[in-house]
């Protein structure tokens, strides 16, 4: 990889059928991805990534049935996510973020039980997150941010026990924030930014995310109050609630979350008083960004009290 090659993937290499590791990513490869590469039938990693290779994801590639990594992201694919995916049963990482890919995430893909990353962001996805990508247990990473995504968060997400960044930011996403999603423990960044239709409340069981140190929850039409438990988030360095619809006081226990570095609570109906609490962390204001509305009377707020 990143050797400046240009030009169409040469057919030839499906003459390579011993060859288990094949990575071209970051040239300027152009043209459509060559059928023969499905003659690889001993590979084990086949990466294409940062290219500008179009057209389709051929199908004779589903006879690569020792593929544990498929990164086909950051080119210029058009075509449906294919469903053959899902026969791949030894992946463990499949990237295909920045295509021009289409319509829905077929169910099959829950077949992947060793998968480890998903990365599907920035394309052009439709329809909802199927409810069998809760079978990939062992996924830690997942990101489905910046396509055109609908409907419920799936409560199954809460049987991926070993999801560490879950990123589905930029979306249409609506029904809320599913309770279950505090079930996963191990998560340590959690962006659901920019989803104006999800709504609800900030479920409490959000606190129990005793790992987590991203939590950006910006522009999601978010109702209610900061439930209390937050504080329990004691590994917290960003929170970022901005451009919702909460309401009422800001709680003192943000206070208990001496790690933020960031606190952005502005462009909300908050009322009252910042806690002392919560300008004593770190010890000075200048250890810790922070940002409320006029409205609410701040001592060591970004910007001056009262506006």
């Amino acid at each position: 990889s990143t050797n400046a090659l240009n030009g169409p993937v040469p057919s030839q290499l499906g003459y390579l059928t011993k060859l288990t590791w094949l990575a071209f990513g970051h040239n300027e490869l152009t043209g459509t991805l060559p059928s023969q590469l499905g003659k690889m039938t001993n590979i084990n990693d086949l990466s294409f990534g940062n290219n500008m290779i179009s057209g389709t994801i051929p199908s004779e590639l589903k006879a690569l049935q020792n593929a544990e990594t498929l990164s086909l992201g950051w080119n210029l694919l058009q075509d449906t996510i294919p469903t053959w995916l899902g026969s791949l049963t030894k992946l463990k990482n499949l990237s295909l973020y920045v295509n021009e890919l289409y319509g829905k995430i077929p169910t099959q893909l829950g077949n992947l039980r060793y998968l480890e990353y998903l990365h599907l962001w920035s394309n052009e996805l439709t329809g909802r997150i199927p409810s069998e990508l809760g079978k990939l247990t062992k996924l830690e990473w997942f990101w489905l941010q910046r396509n055109d995504l609908s409907g419920p968060i799936p409560p199954q997400l809460q049987n991926l026990g070993k999801l560490e960044d879950l990123d589905l930011s930029g979306n249409d996403f609506s029904l809320g924030i599913p309770s279950q999603l505090g079930l996963l423990t191990r998560l340590t960044d959690l962006d659901l930014k920019f989803n104006a239709k999800l709504g609800g409340n900030m479920s409490t069981q959000l606190g129990q995310l005793s790992k987590l140190q991203s939590l950006d929850l910006s522009g999601c039409s978010l109702t209610g109050a900061i439930p209390s438990e937050m504080g329990h988030a004691v590994m917290l360095e960003f929170l970022t609630l901005t451009d919702n619809l909460l309401r009422g006081a800001i709680p003192s226990e943000l206070g208990q979350l001496t790690l933020l570095s960031t606190l952005d609570l502005s462009s909300n109906n908050f009322t009252g008083t910042v806690p002392d609490e919560i300008c004593s962390i770190g010890g000075s204001s200048s250890d810790i960004y922070f940002q409320v509305d006029c409205n609410v009377y701040c001592t060591c707020c970004d910007g001056p009290s009262g506006c």
